[in-house]
């Protein structure tokens, strides 16, 4: 590599990380906003009859308007799922329907764990809190509908669950000192699908999501503005999950296996491996010699400024092995 060359390289490189550094800053502060883009759902797939099959590692998320949360509180939730028997490396319910601040640990979810329907409430407002978990058998079956009567929003308790045409289960008050459930207040973002893909399989098809409160069906995935606080790998995580995603993407990196050498990071925000993480796979990437790609909506400037560190200091690397000609 030629000193003219060498130059002109560093000065494209340094070139694409201002335009790197400029993206994540706008976006950091612009809250983006689109109607169920495609590239969320992954392989949601929708099916002649209307209904989203959800199998494999699809995910979902978004905020739920007003609306919907007050149609909730005036009488029912209805979840129809077609079921899936348990997969052997399960651990703990796959998730159909989650509601909460953060997608690994929600505030109210209904998910399958063997042959039991599970629900889980909070016992307080407080994320620190107690929750509260009730088991209803699906008896074997696998077609199912799931209807929830809710007491109250503001307590978000629920004082029946109906699997299928079993006669309605009376859920007793399993929270401490007489505390009632409570559900997620209304700027929570709404999951359908598994977070966890690669340790809690998703196992299930959801067939309609029904909020009956006042007899109109609300097609959930149609009508709700979906806000999307997340990005997400170009090429398919599939490719490295469920065994050891992030530990061997980021040797993968390094051995130069992934063809595009594009990186587009989580951020933490749904599948986000931890901050100082991702400023491995930056500086992997950009030690690969790959142009590297940050955008979203960040959750801080420090994990920002982790990536883009990682990004200089590989193609610092990769300029100082190449110019020991260790590097093509």
């Amino acid at each position: 590599m030629t000193t003219e060359t060498k130059k002109k390289s560093v000065r494209l490189h340094l070139t694409a990380l201002w335009v790197v550094l400029l993206i994540n800053v706008v976006s950091y502060w612009y809250p983006f906003t689109l109607d169920l883009p495609r590239w969320v759902t992954n392989t949601a797939q929708r099916q002649p009859d209307g209904t989203w099959n959800l199998d494999g590692d699809s995910l979902i998320t978004g905020y739920a308007p007003d609306s919907v949360v007050a149609t909730i509180a005036s009488g029912q939730f209805r979840l129809a799922v077609k079921a899936k028997p348990a997969l052997p490396n399960q651990h703990g319910p796959a998730r159909l329907f989650a509601i909460g601040h953060t997608p690994y640990d929600p505030s109210f979810m209904i998910g399958i764990e063997g042959d039991n329907i599970v629900l889980r409430l909070p016992c307080g407002a407080a994320a620190s809190d107690i929750d509260a978990e009730w088991k209803v058998s699906m008896q074997g079956k696998q077609d199912i509908v799931v209807t929830l009567w809710f007491q109250s929003l503001a307590t978000g308790f629920v004082s029946f669950i109906q699997v299928a045409n079993d006669p309605p289960v009376q859920m007793e008050n399993h929270c401490p000192g007489g505390a009632l459930p409570r559900l997620p207040d209304a700027k929570a973002s709404w999951t359908l699908g598994n977070v966890e893909s690669g340790h809690r399989p998703f196992m299930g098809q959801i067939v309609k999501l029904e909020l009956a409160g006042d007899g109109h069906l609300i097609d959930l995935l149609r009508n709700i503005s979906w806000q999307v606080p997340v990005i997400f790998w170009i090429w398919p995580e599939r490719l490295y999950q469920p065994a050891g995603g992030d530990l061997l993407a980021t040797l993968w990196h390094f051995a130069g296996f992934v063809p595009l050498g594009y990186l587009v990071d989580f951020a933490g925000q749904i599948y986000g491996p931890p901050q100082v993480l991702t400023s491995i796979f930056a500086f992997a990437t950009a030690l690969n010699g790959g142009k590297l790609l940050i955008m979203g909506r960040h959750p801080s400037i420090i994990d920002l400024l982790l990536n883009v560190a990682g990004a200089l200091a590989g193609f610092f690397a990769r300029q100082r092995l190449a110019s020991k000609r260790k590097l093509p």
